[in-house]
């Protein structure tokens, strides 16, 4: 089968014992999944003992999801923008991060409604997970919604990307003359 040998010499043992690390480079030429890890040796009467042990390998994690329109329509407006809410699915138990982008990189994240830290989201036992986001700070117009997982590995996904709007200009409008004349009702312009 393909795989890595290595040699390591008496030097390297510090009392019957020796650490080895392998390169990024060295194990990017393995394919992920199941690894047996074998290691012999061989004392200086040519005595021999070994032990294998089964690994997993795993480079890799999947973007997570973001499930249905933010805001309704992925527009947000000034009443929304203090609690967007992200809904979404990732690998159960995965640390899960959100940041949202306006046209300038500023950005913002979920933070605990408690201590204002950075929120540390964990996807729930059926795989979802869910957080409100404060954009109030970001400029309106174009925005990037950015969501990641990264596994008990130390993996990261690639991010799943959403385009949203930020409109928080409220409407303006005056009321001219109203008159009011006899049973016809209300006249006027608006």
């Amino acid at each position: 089968e393909n795989g890595l040998a290595f040699s390591i010499n008496k030097s390297a043992f510090n009392n019957g014992t020796a650490d080895f690390l392998l390169s990024s480079a060295n194990l990017q030429a393995l394919a992920e999944g199941k690894l047996v890890v074998d290691v012999a040796v061989t004392d200086m009467a040519g005595n021999t003992a070994s032990i294998e042990r089964d690994i997993t390998y795993d480079r890799t994690v999947a973007k997570p999801e973001i499930s249905g329109l933010i805001s309704f329509d992925d527009v947000i407006n000034a009443s929304d923008a203090s609690s967007v809410q992200i809904l979404g699915k990732a690998d159960i138990g995965n640390i899960v991060s959100i940041q949202v982008f306006d046209g300038r990189k500023n950005s913002v994240v979920p933070r605990d409604s408690v201590s204002g830290n950075p929120l540390i989201l964990t996807a729930q036992n059926d795989g979802t997970f869910s957080a409100n986001v404060d954009v109030r700070t970001l400029q309106d117009g174009p925005l990037e919604l950015r969501v990641t997982q990264k596994d008990p590995y130390g993996n990261v996904s690639e991010p799943i990307i959403r385009p949203l709007t930020l409109d928080t200009v409220i409407p303006s409008f005056t009321v001219n003359d109203i008159l009011i004349s006899g049973s016809t009702g209300l006249q006027g312009q608006i």
